[in-house]
């Protein structure tokens, strides 16, 4: 979620599997995060297509705690790989500058900024680093730039240019990182968020990239939709502009969002083989989390109903051998709704060290979120948008999921 809404107070210390192997896993996951590649086609010189590429899973109950923060037809479109790490992160490319700058990104439908690292961050780790001098269509502004998470602020600066996803470029207001908090983002596979929220939770008031590409102009729809991957044969997509019908069966069932801010849906309820697992009204759709999230007595309960055994901060692990129960969640008004299940296999979170020591978690983690930050709400990461092909239309303020074409 938008770092800036983030609850004050959250431990800042992650407990250590194999612990060092849970701490990395539980950085990313958290925070959107995911790296597994996908590729995608154009088909329309208004529509932007990004791969998504898959890779392991990475630290994630401290990201979510600081969060809450080939086609033969281009045209003027063009493709850009987003990577999966261990279904935890899903980024990918963008550039900024001229001539460009190459930046990995979180794709990130829990807050509204951009930012990279800038050439003078002293704690950025090995990250790419965007070096305005070196740009001949940097514009200066200067207003300091702050994101609050659970490990500190993240700081620095806003800068105008133009930024570049796949063939799509138009001028930008993005943030500078000169300091970054904690380890989280140093250990991270992307360089900086890429946020797809709405303005309203924005840092700075910034407009968020994808509405500035609306607003001037440069998508047929102000629609975008994922397609995430689990195979690590198989890409995915992120598709700015429109909506890719191969990616799915079936039809879109859409509901509105009640609340613009966050992608958030109202939830008629949730059950496991047919028993009552919540009582929250509501759920944010983001792709920044890598896994599902709910209350922590909730969250408990479900661990108690599995027999998983508690690892701390919110965390469960459970027997790799273990089948778990399908979950579902109803999403929807009262009079126009549709359940969503998502299989055991997927909330089962595994992770192995040198292919051979593994451990798994379940893909659930107990949080709560305060009334101030709109609480209590479930959020739906990417263990549930795996599932289902999930389509943002900002334009018409509503969300549609279909099942995943296989």
């Amino acid at each position: 979620f938008a770092p800036n809404h983030l609850p004050t107070g959250y431990p800042q210390d992650h407990p250590p599997i194999n612990r060092s192997l849970r701490c990395l896993y539980l950085t990313m996951i958290g925070f959107l995060i995911i790296a597994t590649v996908f590729f995608i086609a154009v088909t329309s010189e208004d529509h932007q297509r990004i791969s998504l590429h898959k890779t392991n899973i990475i630290n994630n109950v401290l990201s979510i705690k600081q969060k809450w923060a080939p086609s033969s037809t281009l045209g003027d479109t063009g493709e850009v790989d987003l990577y999966n790490f261990k279904d935890t992160q899903y980024y990918g490319q963008i550039a900024i500058g001229t001539p460009k700058q190459q930046f990995l990104v979180l794709f990130d439908t829990g807050s509204s900024n951009l930012w990279v690292p800038a050439t003078s961050c002293g704690n950025c780790g090995a990250h790419a680093r965007y070096n305005e001098n070196a740009s001949s269509t940097y514009v200066a502004n200067g207003t300091e730039f702050r994101i609050k998470y659970g490990t500190g602020q993240l700081k620095g600066y806003l800068s105008e240019d133009v930024v570049y996803v796949g063939d799509l470029s138009d001028s930008v207001t993005f943030g500078e990182a000169t300091d970054e908090p904690g380890i989280t983002f140093k250990e991270a596979k992307f360089d900086g968020i890429f946020g797809l929220a709405y303005q309203t939770i924005a840092v700075d008031d910034v407009i968020p990239p994808f509405v500035q590409f609306g607003n001037d102009g440069k998508l047929t729809s102000n629609v975008f939709s994922f397609y995430l991957q689990s195979d690590d044969n198989k890409d995915g997509e992120l598709l700015l502009g429109g909506i890719d019908s191969k990616h799915y069966t079936g039809e879109l069932y859409y509901t509105p969002v009640i609340h613009e801010t966050y992608y958030m849906v109202e939830q008629q309820g949730g059950t496991i083989n047919g028993k009552s697992i919540t009582n929250v009204t509501k759920a944010v759709i983001d792709s920044g989390t890598s896994t599902l999230v709910g209350p922590t007595t909730e969250v408990a309960a479900i661990a108690k109903m599995v027999n998983a055994t508690s690892a701390g901060n919110g965390e469960y692990e459970v027997d790799c051998k273990q089948t778990l129960p399908d979950i579902t969640f109803t999403l929807g008004s009262s009079s126009n709704n549709k359940a969503f299940t998502i299989s055991g296999e997927t909330w089962k979170i595994k992770i192995c060290e040198f292919d051979v020591i593994c451990t798994c978690l379940m893909g659930i983690i107990g949080l709560d979120i305060p009334p101030l930050d709109d609480g209590p709400f479930w959020i739906l990461g990417d263990v549930f948008m795996r599932d289902y092909y999930s389509v943002f239309d900002v334009g018409n303020n509503k969300v549609g999921f279909a099942n995943i074409a296989k």
